[in-house]
């Protein structure tokens, strides 16, 4: 059978999954930030007792407060540090570094947790990222392995973005040269129907789609552009083999409601596919009919899941997920 990720033309494909890769393009008023203690971090939320430590990461555009439910629900489990990146939940953003090479505020904020890991002397922490979150949960077990105690990636990929097959030694040249100039040239209006459509299906109740539609034009747009071009150049599937901790994978898969769904469920697919096989640590577990927003279309499941993962248990799709 023919494989509709490899068969399509990029730019159409692009076209097609770009509102759902802007899915991470949410931001979050709060009130002023207290100072961070890393450059790549802009705040830092502390809540719990529990005697398990975890690092919440949120998405691309998202403040802590994505996390803030989830905290509430788990404080007498464990004791929670929510993160907001360095430009998003009105914190200022790193340095221009003035060029387009590498990814450096990733690399930032990389090194930015692990100098918040080192400065609180954490023991081993479990860090918990969604989507770009997620992905920097995965690099950074890679990259930093024994660290953690744990990491685990919540509707987060090691590869952005879907269905365009790049190199890797031409992924930089291509995002370059062919998606930063369609995201940098948008108009201001199409810009925003962009991240108003990004919504549609990335969560199921009405009124918290309504009330994401309203924030996700918060950030400045070039602040959140740099780092989803910086995600697009991480491609780090290959670097999955150096994880040497536990590792989960939660995918979320879309209702066949939504819109062009099919067809990203099984892009998504063979990307955890090719996930497991490179690291002999990293699981990858699914929640069916889910937004990508689990955190707030599963939240029991989640809770489960990541449960489960911390106290070193096999976790296994519940209920309707484990048919």
């Amino acid at each position: 059978m023919t494989n509709p990720a490899r068969t399509a033309r990029p730019f159409e494909l692009l076209q097609r999954v770009l509102p759902l890769l802007a899915a991470a393009l949410f931001a979050f008023a709060c009130s002023p930030p207290a100072l961070a203690d890393a450059p790549g971090i802009g705040h830092v939320e502390t809540m719990g007792e529990g005697e398990k430590t975890l690092i919440l990461v949120p998405g691309l555009g998202c403040d802590w407060t994505v996390w803030r439910a989830f905290m509430e629900r788990n404080k007498d489990r464990y004791t929670m540090h929510a993160i907001t990146l360095a430009g998003f939940g009105d914190t200022p953003p790193p340095a221009d570094p003035g060029h387009d090479e590498g990814t450096p505020w990733l690399d930032g904020a990389i090194a930015a947790i692990g100098a918040h890991i080192d400065a609180h002397g954490l023991d081993r922490p479990i860090l918990v990222g969604h989507s770009l979150g997620g992905h920097l949960a995965l690099r950074f077990a890679a990259e930093r392995p024994g660290v953690l105690g744990g990491a685990v990636c919540v509707d987060g990929l090691p590869v952005f973005p879907l269905g365009i097959p790049i190199p890797a030694d031409q992924r930089e040249a291509f995002v370059n040269q062919n998606i930063a100039p369609q995201l940098r040239g948008m108009s201001d209006e199409m810009w925003a129907m962009q991240q108003r459509q990004s919504v549609e299906g990335m969560v199921r109740d009405e009124a918290r789609r309504a009330e994401l539609a309203a924030m996700i034009l918060e950030p400045s747009r070039e602040v959140t552009v740099r780092y989803l071009l910086e995600l697009f150049k991480s491609d780090i599937v290959a670097d999955l083999a150096q994880i040497a901790d536990p590792a989960l994978l939660i995918g979320a898969v879309p209702g066949e409601n939504v819109p062009g769904a099919a067809q990203i469920a099984a892009m998504m697919r063979e990307v955890w596919r090719d996930s497991e096989k490179a690291s002999a640590h990293l699981r990858v577990v699914t929640l069916k009919n889910t937004g990508h927003f689990v955190m707030d279309d599963a939240p029991d499941r989640l809770d489960a899941m990541v449960r489960a993962f911390v106290a070193g248990e096999d976790v296994r799709p519940l209920g309707d997920d484990a048919r």
